[in-house]
């Protein structure tokens, strides 16, 4: 799940609804990830794009509590926010994780990870964490074409512009 910590979006897998419901921030994610150990997986979101969501520089301050950064599927050949992400990983030996971070099905295949497990007909959460914590993950990625990405601006202007036009609701429309 992409939950806000202090207004920022992390990637918080294998964690139960009831368990992370009330964290909203980083010292409450520190402690949840002691209390949880190796049983879930922590990757800041898209970290270093352009809206006030993205953990930025904050991210070095919380680094140790991180498994992983993700390498956003949303960059072109000429912009790219996910560079910045992957100095940072180099410097603290953390893998990069591709996501599509995918809203539409024209979004998927531009970006993900191949986890290499032994046997990918039983494989299990603890085997893809351990995995990804060794590094045993190969990053695939493409930048996106004009088309596509142009896409996905329309489609976040018009989210946006759907957004102010009815308060009462929230992303998801609830």
């Amino acid at each position: 799940v992409e939950r806000k910590f202090d207004k920022k979006e992390i990637l918080v897998y294998n964690a139960k609804k009831e368990d992370i419901e009330g964290l909203t921030t980083f010292k409450g994610l520190v402690k949840y990830k002691k209390e949880k150990g190796s049983s879930i997986l922590l990757i800041p979101s898209h970290p270093f794009y352009f809206t006030k969501q993205c953990i930025g520089d904050k991210l070095e301050e919380y680094i140790d509590l991180f498994d992983g950064i993700e390498w956003c599927h949303l960059y072109t050949w000429f912009i790219n926010p996910n560079k910045k992400a992957k100095k940072i990983s180099e410097k603290h030996d953390l893998p990069l994780i591709g996501s599509s971070d995918a809203h539409h099905f024209f979004q998927i295949g531009h970006t993900y990870a191949l986890i290499g497990v032994r046997d990918a007909n039983n494989i299990t959460i603890e085997e893809v964490f351990s995995a990804v914590r060794s590094k045993k993950i190969k990053l695939v990625t493409k930048p996106l074409n004009s088309l596509t990405l142009l896409k996905i601006i329309l489609w976040v202007i018009k989210t946006h512009l759907n957004r102010l036009g009815n308060k009462s609701k929230n992303y998801w429309g609830e």
